[in-house]
């Protein structure tokens, strides 16, 4: 019966530790970086939609036409160099998450053990106070047998 209690305190534990560590991860880490996530595409199709931010290019065919074409190229290179910008500066935002997501994580197993480490010595701590139970309650009815057979 005791290595039955044992077993149940035991997994009970191993439960609550992985369940807090998934409500962890789950409710913290991963909603900053579905939020960003939902965020993007939001922006994007926002952009797609709106009539107000497009460059409307009159033609002409005349010699201007052809200057304003080379600004625009210069104006396109431009465009192609901030568009690089943008997406390095995302791929560095993700390993700064990745990064913080390990660091987390790490913390988390360390953490993890101190409580595993905890337990044990509460478990070693209760089964000591347990045999001291037993030893008085033994005495006890060691005495009590003792008067009772004297009556």
């Amino acid at each position: 019966m005791k290595k039955f209690f044992k077993f149940i305190f035991s997994l009970a534990i191993v439960s609550a530790i992985v369940a807090g560590v998934l409500y962890f991860v789950k409710n913290i880490l991963m909603k900053d970086y579905l939020d960003d996530y939902d965020d993007d595409f939001d922006n994007d199709l926002y952009d797609e939609n709106t009539d107000e931010d497009r460059d409307y290019v009159t033609i002409r065919p005349d010699a201007k036409a052809s200057d304003s074409d080379d600004d625009k190229s210069d104006d396109a290179k431009e465009d192609e160099s901030s568009d690089d910008k943008a997406e390095d500066e995302k791929e560095e935002k993700k390993t700064e998450r990745a990064e913080k997501v390990t660091e987390t994580l790490d913390e988390v197993k360390e953490k993890v053990d101190e409580i595993k480490e905890e337990v044990k010595e509460k478990v070693e701590d209760v089964k000591e106070k347990a045999e001291e139970v037993k030893n008085d309650v033994k005495d006890k009815i060691t005495t009590f047998s003792g008067y009772s057979k004297d009556a």
